[in-house]
This record gives structure tokens, C-alpha cells and sequence, in this order.
């Protein structure tokens, strides 16, 4: 809440219509969204290694490693969350991941050894995924 209300209250000092029941609202809203998000996402978890695993098919399939199939199998539900937040605000949410999907991305195919270090690709990622925010932002 102390993130969502800094932002929300700068954003209501500049704002035109100055609706202090249409700002405790959306501190409210996108608060309960982000605590939503975070509780799914350590609960599937949970039951994903605590339940899920109990059953052979699956267990052989992961063979009990942590993996990102394993991931992957289990925290699309966290996006589930995003059904509480406003839809004016699920494209900036999108374009704000976009830059951290990126540098992951960038980081695994290093990884792979499909690219090498480069700081001036990090940059440029960096750069593009500001402008998709940019582009973005009303």
C-alpha cells in the first residue's frame, strides 16, 4: 500500500479532477492486486511441490527438480489476479513486465551461449522497453 499510495498521491497532485474517493479506490484496487498477485503465486508454488508431485505422472515428468517447466506449470495462475485490477491499467502492467521479460530473455540466451555480453544490448533493451512504456502511457 505505501508504493501504490505515493504513486497514486503524486498522480493526484497533478491530476485535473482531484476525487479523493475515485484515489482511495484505486490505492484500494490496485493494493488488493498486488497482494493477490504475490499470495498466488507463492501458494501455487506450495501446492504445486507439495500436492501436484504426489502424483506419478507428474513425478516422473519433473523428476522432483525445481525447473522452469516446473515454473511455468504453475504461475500463470498468479495472472489471475489481473482481473482485479482496471483495464486502463493492464497495458501499462504489460509494458512495465516487458522490460524485465526482456532482460531475462537477454540473460538466458548468454546463458545458452547464444549471444555474448554486451552492455550496450542491455541498453538498447532497456531503451526499448522505456519507449514501449513511453507509448504507452496517457
Amino acid at each position: 500500500a505505501k508504493l501504490y499510495s505515493v504513486l497514486y498521491g503524486v498522480t493526484f497532485v497533478f491530476s485535473k479532477d482531484k476525487n479523493p474517493k475515485h484515489l482511495i479506490s484505486n490505492i484500494v484496487r490496485s493494493s488488493f492486486f498486488l497482494a493477490t498477485y504475490c499470495t498466488l503465486c507463492y501458494v501455487s508454488g506450495c501446492i504445486f511441490y507439495q500436492l501436484v508431485w504426489k502424483i506419478p505422472l507428474i513425478k516422473n515428468l519433473y523428476s522432483g527438480k525445481i525447473s522452469r517447466a516446473s515454473y511455468l506449470s504453475h504461475l500463470w495462475l498468479a495472472g489471475i489476479s489481473l482481473l482485479i485490477e482496471r483495464k486502463s491499467r493492464r497495458t501499462e502492467l504489460a509494458a512495465y513486465v516487458l522490460g524485465f521479460a526482456m532482460e531475462s530473455l537477454y540473460r538466458y540466451l548468454i546463458d545458452l551461449g547464444k549471444l555474448t555480453y554486451n552492455p550496450n544490448y542491455l541498453r538498447a533493451m532497456i531503451c526499448g522497453s522505456t519507449a514501449v512504456i513511453m507509448h504507452y502511457h496517457k
